[in-house]
């Protein structure tokens, strides 16, 4: 009888290894693998990092004798990972016996290192030589090194995956196969950027602002060179089949350059590699990484750096998927500390994944609170066994209780509100979140400053309690009932909605003043934004934020006669006499998309989830940088939680001083 595929692995510190088995490109493939009792005493080994790619159809392998079935994606990259036979085996076979097994041999054209600007930090596996090509390292691949069916197991290797990945000698970035054409485009971009980095470096030395800066853009400094490592005589354009041009990428200059872009972005975003959570972990931790796209190898160095310096130059908008490389390669940068699991989810956001509680578990290997699970027993661990809802309670509560933060509750934006059984407080942690985007910022001169402070540094005089459903002994200052909340606005502005807020803000401050003297258009405005412009910074004392953004607005609300913002006061004649900016500066910082805008009865406007309504009560939270929206029941002191706000005149203290001086006192209120 046959010994069954898994059976239990010895230790909490075992794993196990995949061995692929030598062959062509047209062979079966076939595998087996070996246990390794303690990862401290395993041999030398690569880790695979790709994206599951599930529902693109599956492809049956060999695993010790056994049939798998594995995603094609896998499948594409163990074929391409595989080893040849050996070499005096390979030379004997004859020019159509080759074809025959497959297209493995290198032929000229034109695509090889030695041709290319790219040849410090790329190659295609055909140049390298038969005896390379029959060695490979055992490797790590979750899907087949996991017993996926045996849940203790599963939740036992995820909490240890990070050490998987510190521990392997490379982690292999599989971006699939693809068109060669797409690969090249992409490397031509890289190189173009690295030289233009050289130059950047060669001509403002310590003095240029990407060097001598810390994080992020000390990372830049390894891009320091690649390309010189070449030597000036490779830097000939009549051997090289790249222009070396420092205005290679403007496209009034280099019409021909859109062609490449949408190539570099195909590649980028083919399998949605990038746009992965799990892959955060897997490439941040890694001693070294590698790009594997096709037949080509890229040095993920190159690739990040090059993506970080595009992104800092504007060029996602002709490669989007940029962003999410630049990101990565920042969070490579930080590798070194741990940060905040709550900050991990915010950075993360529009990342994927297919399992709900992964939202988490991915996270927390590069989270403080991983640290805290690897010593502690009653701290945030991965358990497959638990129900999603139970693993985001629990979640919460520990935030809650360790920290003693409610940073958490700023991830709760109710589109619409969960039944009665589930807390209103617990986040869905796998629904994508719309915070307030400078919510829990940081000033980019002073980490140290709020760009909200709504409760002004005031904290609570007891920690909040959690007893079953309940969120107890939570300190607030009261600011109002909602006396009007607008339709929701949903991908792009809503012309209507703006309109109906603005009749509404008018109706209620009837002496053309806000409750805190301000214009009602500078209010309306900055609302629009939830007070700060694209760049996360304070929009109050912005003129250009204040004249562009009229200007938008105006394309939607009838103002009246007379009417326009207060602007603030300028130094430079030029802005105030010259053209206005593009609408784009404005509208890219745009916050009420996905919410609704509300006015409470004493005339505040805001920003709140879709679906509050009127009767809701806005209160500051103490120790919360954020006002919040919250629902009484049916029992004194008791409400739900709607989500938090942004509400014009609150965000800056305003109900602390309102308590100080006797006109607000502090409640205290419970959660359901």
């Amino acid at each position: 009888m046959q010994p069954p595929l898994y059976s239990p692995l010895p230790g909490t510190r075992s794993i196990r290894l995949l061995i692929i088995e030598p062959g062509y490109p047209k062979d079966d493939l076939k595998c087996s693998f070996d246990v390794i009792d303690n990862i401290d005493t395993a041999p030398r080994f690569e880790a695979l990092s790709y994206a599951w790619q599930s529902t693109h159809g599956h492809v049956r392998i060999t695993l010790n004798n056994h049939p798998m079935t594995v995603t094609k994606n896998l499948a594409a990259a163990l074929r391409r990972l595989r080893p040849l036979p050996p070499a005096s085996l390979v030379r004997t076979l004859t020019d159509s016996e080759r074809r025959m097994k497959g297209d493995f041999v290198q032929h000229d054209d034109g695509l090889s290192a030695q041709d290319n600007a790219w040849a410090t930090f790329a190659h295609r596996r055909r140049e390298e030589t038969l005896e390379e090509r029959a060695v490979r390292l055992p490797l790590w691949v979750d899907a087949v090194c996991i017993n996926e069916a045996d849940v203790n197991e599963r939740s036992q290797q995820v909490q240890f995956m990070r050490c998987i990945y510190e521990r392997a000698e490379r982690v292999l970035i599989w971006l699939g196969d693809g068109p060669q054409e797409d690969v090249a485009a992409t490397l031509t971009i890289i190189s173009q950027a690295l030289i233009n980095l050289e130059s950047e470096w060669r001509a403002a030395g310590d003095a240029w602002n990407g060097v001598t800066r810390e994080e992020p853009y000390a990372g830049l400094r390894s891009a320091h060179g690649f390309m010189a490592r070449q030597g000036s005589s490779s830097m000939d354009a009549q051997r090289l089949r790249l222009r070396i041009r420092t205005d290679f990428f403007w496209p009034r200059k280099r019409k021909d350059m859109s062609e490449l872009w949408e190539r570099m972005n195909m590649l980028l975003s083919r399998t949605g590699y990038f746009t992965r959570i799990w892959i955060i972990q897997e490439v941040t931790v890694a001693r070294r990484a590698v790009v594997l796209a096709g037949e080509f190898v890229i040095e993920w160095q190159a690739l990040g750096v090059a993506a970080f310096w595009l992104e800092s130059k504007g060029y996602t908008e002709r490669c989007p998927s940029l962003r999410e490389v630049a990101f990565l390669w920042e969070c490579c940068m930080s590798r070194e500390t741990r940060q905040p699991i709550l900050q991990l989810v915010r950075k993360t956001l529009r990342h994927a994944f297919s399992e709900p509680r992964d939202r988490v578990y991915a996270l927390l290997g590069l989270a403080v609170e991983g640290i805290e699970a690897e010593n502690t027993s009653g701290f945030i661990k991965v358990d497959y066994s638990s129900h999603e809802e139970d693993v985001y309670r629990n979640i919460t509560r520990s935030l809650i209780e360790n920290h003693g933060s409610l940073e958490a509750l700023s991830l709760i934006s109710h589109k619409v509100m969960p039944p009665n059984s589930y807390p209103s407080w617990v986040p869905a942690w796998h629904q994508p979140a719309n915070p307030l985007p400078a919510a829990y910022r940081r000033n980019k001169e002073d980490s140290s400053q709020q760009i909200y402070k709504a409760s002004h540094g005031l904290l609570p005089s007891s920690a909040s309690q959690i007893t079953g459903n309940y969120l107890t002994k939570i300190e607030v200052i009261r600011c109002g009932i909602i006396s009007f909340t607008s339709e929701a606005i949903g991908s792009r502005a809503d012309g209507a909605v703006l309109r109906e807020t603005w009749s509404a803000l008018t109706e209620s401050t009837s002496t053309r003043q806000y409750p805190t003297g301000e214009n009602p258009v500078n209010a309306f405005l900055l609302a629009c934004t939830a007070g700060v412009t694209a760049t996360l910074e304070d929009a109050r004392s912005n003129l250009e934020y204040m004249r562009t953004g009229f200007q938008w607005a105006s394309q939607y609300v009838a103002f009246g006669k007379g009417v326009s913002p207060t602007l603030p006061p300028s130094s430079w004649i030029a802005e105030v006499l010259g053209k206005l900016p593009e609408e784009e500066w404005y509208t890219s910082a745009l916050a009420c998309i996905e919410r609704c805008f509300f006015l409470t009865e004493d005339g505040y406007l805001g920003l709140s989830p879709p679906c509050a309504e009127e009767g809701d009560v806005l209160v500051v939270v103490l120790g919360v940088e954020v006002p919040f929206v919250l629902r009484p029941t049916d029992k004194r002191g008791e409400f739900r939680l709607v989500g938090e706000a942004y509400v014009h005149g609150l965000m800056d203290g305003e109900a602390v001083k309102q308590v100080q001086t006797g006109s607000a006192v502090v409640e205290i209120v419970s959660l359901r």
